[in-house]
Order: structure tokens, then C-alpha cells, then sequence
């Protein structure tokens, strides 16, 4: 559920009553009272009155340059998600057509992938660790650890994925190849 929740803000998908745009959360208390109004209407208490559909009282949770950055970012790689991974697999078909040894660059190609997704790995591991140790003393570390897991934890499983691909590409590639022991095999 928090996943779900950071991503909402960051891509400005909130609740009606939540607005997230240019690095500020607002919340919008008029619904609120609207529903507690209500609520107590129906216990037989109408002390308050209604509270209409004028401007409606707001409140600012957060106003961030950094949520700003973030939600610019979020926003680039939500147009850039569909056409990077095209571009990339059509530059290796290309790669692979004009090569004269097309079974050593899909091999090549498998173990790069492979490397690429394991120094990803590597480096959301230690700006973890760089992430837990930036933090002030009075933030709770597990709490901490929590969200970056939470926020990460997709990505993570789909780097892993991808090194399991390049690698199951490079040794496919391997074991057609001309080699005593990939004959064997």
C-alpha cells in the first residue's frame, strides 16, 4: 500500500481530496468536514452548519523542491519507459545483423546485459547503505529501510530477472557454439 501511495503522489494521482502537484501535498479539509458533518448529523448532532461547495480549506503537508525533482523525474521515465527498452532491443538486432559472428555477439550481448543488471544491483545496495547513513538520528532506520525496500522492490525483482536473462542468452549462445565442451553438453 505505501508503494501504491508514494507512486500516486509522485505521478499526481491522489484522492480528490489530495492534490500533489509542483512538489506540494495539499489536502483539501472541506470533504472531510463534509463527512464528519455528516456523520454527526446522522447521531442527531447539527450544531455545524453545512459547508457548501465554496472554497474549501486546505492544508499543506509537504513543499518540496526534491518532491518537485522527483514527480519531473517520475514523469520522463513514464515517457520514456515504452520507447527505451524498443530502442534498446532494436540496436541489438541491428548489432547482431551486421555482425560477421552473430552467435559471439549474442553471447557478448547476453553477458553484458547480464553485468549491467548486476551493477545495478550493487549500486542500489550501497545507496541504501549511503541512503540509511545520511539520515538524522532521530528518523527511525527500520522505518527508513522500509520505504527505500518498498520503493525499490519492483525494480529490484525485474534487475534480477534481466541478469537472469542475459545470462540464460549467453549461455544458450555458448552451448551452440562450436566448442568441445558446449557439444558435449
Amino acid at each position: 500500500r505505501a508503494h501504491t501511495r508514494v507512486i500516486a503522489v509522485l505521478k499526481n494521482e491522489g484522492p480528490d481530496n489530495i492534490d500533489t502537484a509542483n512538489g506540494k501535498v495539499i489536502v483539501e479539509l472541506g470533504p472531510v468536514a463534509d463527512r464528519v458533518n455528516d456523520a454527526l448529523k446522522q447521531r442527531g448532532i447539527t450544531l455545524f452548519p453545512d459547508t457548501g461547495q465554496g472554497d474549501s480549506p486546505q492544508f499543506v503537508l509537504l513543499d518540496s523542491e526534491q518532491l518537485r525533482k522527483a514527480q519531473r523525474a517520475v514523469d520522463l521515465l513514464d515517457k520514456l519507459a515504452v520507447v527505451l527498452p524498443i530502442v534498446t532491443v532494436a540496436f541489438l538486432a541491428i548489432a547482431v545483423f551486421l555482425s560477421p559472428r552473430r552467435r559471439r555477439t549474442v553471447l557478448r550481448a547476453g553477458l553484458g546485459i547480464a553485468f549491467a543488471m548486476a551493477l545495478i544491483l550493487i549500486a542500489f545496495n550501497l545507496g541504501r547503505s549511503f541512503y540509511l547513513d545520511a539520515l538524522p538520528s532521530d528518523v527511525s532506520e527500520g522505518a527508513a529501510a522500509s520505504v527505500y525496500d518498498q520503493l525499490l522492490g519492483f525494480l529490484r525483482t525485474s534487475l534480477r530477472a534481466g541478469f537472469a536473462l542475459g545470462i540464460v542468452v549467453a549461455l544458450g549462445a555458448w552451448l551452440l557454439g562450436p566448442g568441445a565442451v558446449a557439444r558435449r553438453i
